[in-house]
């Protein structure tokens, strides 16, 4: 069964579509813009974000403690 054919576009919209992409635009980008819609994008680079904070102040809090533990509990093991 053949395909119903599309209606051709009008002269004016010809005009404005490019097959040439922006000169800022990667081809990653493109292929990420398919992919992924831009809600799903935002949603991720917010919760990437938030770990990797999440993630820099815990780290903090292990140094601190661990440095703590061993300033204080390694003179005490070794008396």
């Amino acid at each position: 069964m053949p395909h119903p054919r599309r209606p051709a576009l009008p002269p004016q919209l010809l005009s404005s579509v490019s097959s040439e992409p922006p000169a800022d635009e990667t081809f990653y980008d493109r292929l990420s813009a398919l992919v992924v819609p831009p809600t799903t994008r935002h949603n991720i680079s917010k919760t990437t974000s938030f770990v990797k904070k999440t993630g820099k102040v815990v780290g903090n809090i292990v140094l601190i403690v661990t440095t703590s533990a061993l300033l204080m509990g390694l003179p005490l093991a070794l008396s």
